[in-house]
Formats: C-alpha cells, structure tokens, sequence
C-alpha cells in the first residue's frame, strides 16, 4: 500500500447494451443457443433509457471520479457526446483476451475479462456499475476507499446459496462459487455482491486470474450466461478479503444487512418504491427489470423514466440533447 493511494483516481466502468439496436438484435439471433435452458431471458437486453439518468447520478453525486467508461460491443447512444472530457467509450474488443470469441452478451463473460481492461485507459481502481445503479446522494470517496488508501469492499451480510436443483440459473451459478470458494480456502459459507458499485482493483484482478484462472478464462468464452460461471465479482468480494485476512494493509469488507432494490415485475410495490425514491433517494439503488411481459415492460418503463427524471432533472455534460434546468448544471459540484 503507497502512501498516496487515497490519493489515486478512480474510473467508473459501466457494461451497457441497447437490446432494440437492429444490429445487435441481429447478432444475438444469429448466435441464439440451440439448447432451451442456456437460452438468456429477453429482458437482460432491453434498454430502459436508465442510463442517462445513471449518468447524472455518477456525475452530481461523485464528483471525486475521473473517467465514466461505457463499456459496449461499440453501440454507442445517439444522445452521448463523446468529445466531452470524463466519458470514454471502451468496447469489448479493447480487453478481451481472446477478442476472436466475440461477440458475448453475457455479463458474466464481460466481467471475466476485466482484469485486461487497463489497456483501455482505466485506472488501476475503479466502481464496477450496472446501467441500472443510481446515486441518489451525494457520496464520498471515503466510502471506498480508507484515508489510508485501503479499499472497501461491500458485501450482503447473507451468504451464498448452497446449490439446489430446482433453483434457477441465477441461484445455481451463486452456489457453484460458493463451491469454488469452499473448495479454495476450506471455508463453507460466502458473500454475495449487494445492488451497489464495487471497488475493483486491476493488480487484485490479475491476483484473481491467478488463482481461479481456469475457470475465469472457461467463463470468459462463455457467449451466453451459465450455470457454471465463475463470477468475478462473486469471487473477488470473497478471494481478495481472505487473501487479505490479518494484514494491516488489506481490504476491508463492509457488511450490507438490506440493499434499496425496485423489482419492476412487482406492479403495486413497484409504484410504492417509485414515490419513495423521489421522496427521498438513498445513496444507492437498483431498478431491477425481470418482467418478460414486453407490453407491461414497457408502461413500466414510462413510470421509470418519470421517477428518474424527478430524481435526476439536471443533465449531465454528456448529453447532446441536454436542456438546463439551472444555469450550473452541467458543473460538477465543488468545480
């Protein structure tokens, strides 16, 4: 540990796929699995418009980041404005080890290949974010990383699963790193990753891909998600901290008894939560889309967009299209 490493910048990467894209319609048809059960559920695709107001969330709430990296299979948004200082466009092509694999439309997939991600111009620390994270305060560098430079890794109070045979894809490929895990350090319970940003480290990466690298580089090719992934996230949170046990200089685990995530299947409560969140938005939340039914799925998503643009009425300077709603809206607080 340097003694300046607090003092070191942070990145936001941030996976994100526009599923009504033709092209990438195409493409996912193209390599659509044979087998029913590797088969993904459509709305692990659908663009909700969340990242726009991600965006903002990222760029009025921590303005201690560097770089926001969208990470893509090169869509880009017609709306993001790319010549703007603090957003780069890194597609998949710039870091996956075996690029010749692509395409991949699983995040397992993605997040396996994010230890080469440095190549893109991402620094060393970084937040891993889904498109459907939101910051709803503003929140300090300290809640990752200590005044001494030690990293803080959240995690769920609750454990991983232990492996059940009707449970789902989800669930099943929680209990197989809890197996990996168990089978690692002689341990039989683990941490899940809440619904918030995680602070990755490129060389605890690296040290990742060392001691599960079989089974991160099996999940790498993986072009849709499995039951057998192995999840970086999963593994980093519980690996790097029993690495780390005892040393004075190592990772500190924040434990998490309840996380603030919206799930839209939920008709009543989902309306419920929305008020909530513009009533009164937590530092962190999750929309969480799992709702098959397209035609709902898309009332659903007006209401969303509502609630997030009450939340989040000030454009970021990312946005082509932006329209003011105040005069310094487009400066990062404290600049």
């Amino acid at each position: 540990m340097t003694l300046n490493a607090f003092s070191d910048p942070i990145d936001v990467v941030m996976p994100w796929v526009d599923g009504s894209d033709p092209v990438h319609r195409e493409s996912l048809l193209r390599h659509w699995p044979k087998q029913p059960w590797m088969r993904p559920a459509a709305y692990r695709f659908r663009e909700n418009g969340e990242l726009r107001y991600a965006l903002r969330s990222i760029h009025f709430h921590l303005p201690w980041i560097r770089t926001i990296h969208l990470v893509t299979n090169g869509q880009v948004p017609s709306w993001l404005d790319l010549d703007r200082p603090g957003i780069n466009l890194v597609t998949h092509a710039e870091f996956f080890a075996e690029p010749s694999g692509l395409p991949v439309f699983s995040s397992s997939a993605i997040e396996a290949n994010l230890h080469g991600i440095g190549r893109a111009g991402v620094a060393n620390r970084f937040l891993l974010f889904n498109d459907d994270f939101f910051v709803g305060q503003m929140v300090s560098k300290e809640e990752f990383v200590l005044p001494d430079g030690r990293a803080r890794l959240h995690v769920m109070a609750a454990r991983l699963p232990r492996f059940r045979l009707r449970a789902d894809r989800y669930i099943r490929m929680l209990a197989f790193n809890n197996l990996l895990l168990c089978l690692a350090f002689r341990r039989r319970r683990w941490s899940y990753p809440p619904h918030v940003p995680l602070l990755l480290e490129l060389d605890k990466l690296a040290w990742l891909h060392d001691r599960f690298g079989f089974w991160l580089r099996r999940t790498a090719r993986h072009r849709f998600r499995q039951s057998t992934d192995a999840s970086a996230k999963v593994l980093y949170i519980n690996a790097i901290a029993e690495r780390d046990r005892g040393r004075a200089d190592g990772v500190v685990q924040v434990k998490l008894v309840q996380e603030n995530v919206v799930a839209v299947r939920d008709d009543e409560a989902f309306s419920r939560s929305l008020a909530g969140l513009v009533a009164a938005p937590p530092a962190f939340f999750c929309l969480n889309d799992e709702i098959d039914d397209e035609a709902r799925a898309g009332v659903r998503a007006v209401e969303m967009q509502a609630a997030l643009a009450a939340i989040f009425p000030d454009p970021s300077p990312f946005e082509k299209d932006r329209v003011l709603s105040r005069p310094d809206a487009i400066e990062r607080p404290g600049t």
